[in-house]
């Protein structure tokens, strides 16, 4: 644990309005998760409306998820992408922003299974109209039933990023 919290910025807070809660660094800000049964809200965020989170690995592909938690898991089992999470499920101006920027050969987006289609349609359309140089790819299955990473096992979320370049075998 204490290699991970360094890995990734990770924070807590003793007391105050975020203790018992995991505190994940975004591009402005944080989202908490909390970690105590008791408290109200799974995910309380103090960020503005163009924050994310980004996890490099100078990796010529990239992969957006839906938040910080989905991005460690993939981050910590892959240094095939660098890893985008979305903040508050949006996708913000200043995520499609950077990916432009990077000019990534690839981009794959692995929103959440409960995500409505209509969502996944408009924001794999709006990545595609701005980053034209990328070969992006919505992947809309999530494998055996699961809704994100953070239910599949380190060895599911590698076979399942393995089977990324088969993408046949998780779309429909």
């Amino acid at each position: 644990p204490v290699e991970v919290a360094k890995k990734f910025n990770l924070r807590i807070s003793n007391e105050g309005k975020w203790a018992g809660r995991l505190l994940l660094p975004l591009t402005h800000g944080w989202t908490g998760r909390a970690m105590r049964d008791h408290l109200a809200l799974r995910y309380s965020a103090w960020c503005s409306e163009e924050s994310f989170y980004f996890y490099s690995h100078n990796s010529s592909s990239a992969i957006v998820v839906e938040g910080a938690l989905d991005c460690l898991r993939v981050a910590s089992v892959s240094s095939q992408f660098d890893v985008y999470g979305k903040c508050r499920m949006a996708l913000s101006p200043a995520l499609v922003a950077r990916l432009k920027e990077k000019k990534y050969q690839s981009i794959f987006i692995v929103p959440d299974a409960n995500v409505p289609f209509s969502q996944k349609y408009e924001e794999t359309k709006l990545i595609r109209s701005y980053c034209t140089l990328s070969d992006v790819t919505n992947i809309r299955k999530f494998p055996d039933g699961y809704k994100d990473f953070c239910e599949l096992t380190e060895s599911q979320t590698r076979h399942f990023l393995g089977g990324m370049s088969h993408v046949g075998e998780y779309q429909h």
